[in-house]
């Protein structure tokens, strides 16, 4: 017979044990270090939280993001568990992989911070916006794009901004999406991220009004005063916040099918064949040779954990854990837009809670042809910007110092509080060393602790030194980002 709690033993240390409806059991497994969260009654001390849904929605709140957990509980929550685990670990792996290169873009874009950015722009209140997704659905209604763009501004989200009649080019991406962005000669605005590859920010024509989200984008907002978009993953999400901003109303979706017919793109994106097939409880994906020979910061996803959700039109249809968590975050955005009209023009894929499900030709009905103008005013001077980056090169500069400290000392506990306490002031050190940190955790994560505490102490210390040798060798390579920055800002200056 299994021992459950040798079963929990084994599990890595930053696991967590969902305990639904039993506070004893909880405070039990708490008191014997486990890292608990309950669903149900709230237990003092103990990370509760009161359904499946509040778990699925602060995850990361309670379990501290981690990608590996227990449940001890009924279908429904160790399902949510499940999802959560797998969404936690698709970002976690995204993060380390493209953690670097995030950094190294949004230090080289600072310099369009100069431009006005696309969340300061006035003149949309009230008009319709049409967010354009490569959902395979836009087979079916891609011919009307041209139609949405005289009722109101159309945004087109990565590769579906190839389209004729789209009136905003926007990706929050940090690979190189030049070739699925397509020439965008044809676009009026370039809503692009300050993450995206800077060779992303000098293409195509259109206006530039950069857009910042994602967790560096907090770190924008103290030098623009401008506060970040709110998204997740996907960069649908992000031209919903923008068109909330905007005013505009109604937000109409299309090609948004978070569902896995054949083919990953619909064809009238021009994309090649790229087709995912549903095997048991996982989704693999066939990528075309085209797409396969694009740089990128991370590799293609050759397969996803597959879920069954409500089908748009009834019934159910398959999904990932990815695209499911992404579909809950719109229908959470439609909880906070009780008075704007949103309505699913996706023609099929998964229903979505609290947008309509309208038919294009049936939206274009409803909606007047309209006019307006977008209005951009002035952005952040090039002082405040240089300002910004000398005192990260500065911080970080210190950063390496202290690091290279840590890691040469007997006991690194002191030196390893001042690292803590000096990377407040550098909040680009760590996503720039992430991808080496991951790594590090990951091996100590999978080590079990030792039944000596001295022992147990001692090895804590080695891992210490690591991670502030892993810091001390990696920052050098930030200040260099942020000197040539730093340059370029001048010349702009002089």
């Amino acid at each position: 017979m299994t021992d459950p709690l040798a079963s929990l033993l084994s599990l890595p240390r930053d696991a967590a044990v969902i305990v639904e409806a039993n506070p004893s059991l909880a405070r039990a497994l708490h008191s014997r270090g486990f890292h608990v969260v309950h669903v149900g009654e709230r237990i003092p001390s103990v990370p509760s939280t009161p359904n499946a849904g509040d778990l699925n929605t602060a995850w990361s709140v309670l379990t501290g993001r981690t990608s590996a957990a227990a449940a001890i509980a009924g279908p429904t929550v160790t399902a949510v568990a499940r999802q959560a685990v797998a969404r936690a670990d698709v970002n976690g792996t995204t993060s380390a992989y493209r953690a670097r290169g995030w950094v190294a873009n949004l230090v080289e874009n600072l310099p369009y911070l100069t431009r006005s950015l696309a969340m300061q722009a006035t003149g949309l209140e009230g008009v319709p916006a049409f967010i354009v997704g490569a959902g395979s659905s836009l087979d079916r209604n891609h011919h009307l794009i041209a139609e949405c763009s005289k009722r109101g501004i159309v945004i087109g989200i990565n590769a579906a901004a190839r389209l004729p009649g789209v009136d905003v080019a926007l990706t929050v991406e940090c690979n190189d999406l030049r070739y699925k962005l397509g020439p965008l000669d044809h676009v009026g605005i370039r809503a692009f991220g300050m993450t995206a590859a800077p060779e992303v920010m000098r293409h195509g024509a259109g206006a530039l009004l950069p857009v910042f989200a994602g967790e560096l984008g907090g770190l924008l907002e103290h030098i623009t005063g401008v506060p970040r978009l709110a998204c997740s993953a996907m960069g649908g999400t992000a031209a919903v916040s923008l068109a909330e901003l905007w005013g505009c109303d109604p937000i109409v979706l299309i090609g948004h099918d978070f569902a896995v017919g054949e083919l990953v793109y619909p064809r009238c994106l021009g994309l090649g064949e790229s087709r995912v097939r549903r095997d048991g409880d996982a989704v693999r994906y066939d990528w075309a040779p085209e797409l396969r020979a694009q740089p990128r910061h991370n590799p293609l996803n050759e397969a996803e954990p597959a879920i069954d959700v409500p089908a748009l039109k009834g019934g159910s249809v398959g999904t990932t854990f990815t695209l499911a968590g992404t579909r809950h975050w719109y229908e959470s955005a439609a909880e906070g837009m009780p008075l704007r009209r949103l309505w699913n023009a996706s023609e099929w894929g998964a229903a979505v809670i609290g947008w309509e499900p309208v038919g294009l030709a049936e939206a274009l009905q409803r909606l007047p042809e309209v006019a307006y103008e977008v209005r951009a005013p002035d952005a952040t001077a090039p002082e405040t910007i240089a300002h910004w980056v000398e005192g990260q090169l500065q911080a970080t500069g210190v950063i390496e110092t202290v690091a290279h400290g840590v890691a040469t000392s007997a006991d690194p506990w002191p030196g390893l509080a001042e690292l803590l306490l000096r990377l407040r002031a550098a909040p680009l050190v760590e996503p720039w060393c992430q991808a080496s940190i991951v790594n590090l955790l990951a091996t100590r994560r999978g080590e079990p602790m030792a039944a000596n505490p001295w022992t147990e102490r001692q090895a804590s210390a080695e891992h210490a030194r690591q991670l502030a040798a892993i810091v001390a060798a990696e920052t050098p390579g930030l200040s260099s980002c942020l000197r040539q920055t730093r340059a370029r800002l001048c010349v702009d200056l002089a």
